[in-house]
């Protein structure tokens, strides 16, 4: 594992988590020039440098204004399209798990990412490197009134946690008004897929904290992951619902999914991004038992590793560097794997239950004969 990789539960449904403190370096203006933009960037890096465990983790570049490098970083949701528009300077983990923005709306824009339901553990990895800075170059801070912000409402903790949700069912049942309504009551507010100001994209959105003042960040903290859970649950329900009403329609618009995805030619980020959001929805019609399940995913940075999860994201022993491998190391040791995810988890009991998991293991990248990674 990386040194800043963190994970969480509730991957199926909670995609991700981010944690972003806004700081200024004290003794400097609020509007910098390119040159104290620049500056500013060096220092922080040397001040991460100086510790010999992170120090070498972390990489320095400049961010050149509507590059296509800035676009695919927006992407990646390691700087803010206003960052892309207007340029600054990024100082980014090697696993890309923190990062550092310089030259947005505040000096600093420290940032921490990790998979599923995890900002408790991202804001302790956040607080720690924010630490690191600080002792080396103050932070603008008042005693009453906390971090100082070039905005009003981000002043005090200057914490904006948020947590990627997928919503597909919420979304197709109209629900998502009275999402919002209910997360505005808990102090958090339900953005789109790029945060504020954007549209949300295959049912997914940013559920975050809009309160900064008056408590504290782990508190803001545990109130957004309570206000998440409860819209999680809300999210099943609705996908029982839509399962039990209508499942063939369901099922037709996922197989068409994945359809487009096996044998599109070119297709552009807008379309991928909502046929995948349908092909994740296939947990919805396809869960067995309690609900929790098995699935395996990828970590691309650094290892390029394919993992078998199981229950809410706890990984199990098998990995390998790819589908195939996976599959093949899962069916040489299926006795270690039945014995791992018990039948209330994930029904495998027969040739045909392996089958239909190999079928999902292997979209988009299927052979001809799925069945020929068990020969």
């Amino acid at each position: 594992m990386s040194m800043f990789e963190i994970h969480g539960g509730f991957t199926g449904l909670a995609a991700s988590s981010r944690v972003r403190l806004a700081r200024n370096i004290k003794g400097y203006p609020f509007r910098l020039t390119e040159q104290q933009h620049s500056e500013i960037a060096d220092k922080v890096f040397a001040a991460l440098k100086e510790n010999p465990t992170i120090g070498p983790e972390f990489d320095k570049k400049q961010i050149i204004p509507r590059s296509t490098e800035a676009s695919q970083l927006v992407e990646e949701h390691l700087i803010s399209p206003e960052l892309a528009q207007n340029g600054g300077w990024l100082i980014v983990s090697k696993d890309g798990g923190v990062s550092i923005m310089v030259g947005e709306e505040d000096h600093l824009r420290l940032q921490v990412i990790g998979t599923g339901l995890c900002p408790k553990e991202c804001l302790e990895t956040a607080n720690r490197v924010a630490s690191l800075i600080e002792a080396a170059l103050p932070f603008a801070y008042d005693e009453r009134l906390g971090y100082l912000t070039a905005c009003p409402t981000n002043i005090g903790t200057g914490l904006r946690a948020s947590i990627m949700l997928h919503l597909p069912m919420l979304t197709a049942t109209e629900q998502m008004d009275r999402i919002i309504g209910y997360a505005g009551s808990r102090g958090c507010a339900v953005r789109g897929t790029y945060g504020e100001g954007s549209q949300a994209v295959g049912g997914f959105y940013q559920v975050s904290n809009q309160v900064t003042l008056g408590a504290s960040a782990a508190e803001l903290t545990d109130k957004l992951v309570e206000t998440a859970t409860t819209i999680i649950d809300a999210e099943k329900k609705a996908r029982e619902q839509v399962r039990s009403q209508n499942e063939p329609a369901l099922r037709d618009r996922i197989y068409r999914a994945a359809g487009t995805m096996k044998s599109a030619y070119l297709i552009d980020t807008s379309e991928a991004e909502k046929a995948l959001a349908r092909l994740k929805a296939k947990n919805a019609i396809e869960s067995k038992g309690s609900g929790r399940g098995a699935y395996w995913a990828i970590s691309g940075k650094p290892e390029n590793e394919y993992r078998l999860y199981e229950g809410e994201g706890s990984p199990t022993p098998f990995a390998a560097t790819s589908k195939i491998g996976l599959l093949e190391t899962m069916e040489e040791n299926w006795g270690k794997v039945a014995e791992l995810l018990p039948f209330d988890y994930f029904c495998l009991d027969d040739r045909d239950d392996w089958r239909d998991f190999v079928d999902d293991l292997m979209v988009p990248d299927v052979p001809e004969d799925p069945d020929s990674a068990l020969d």
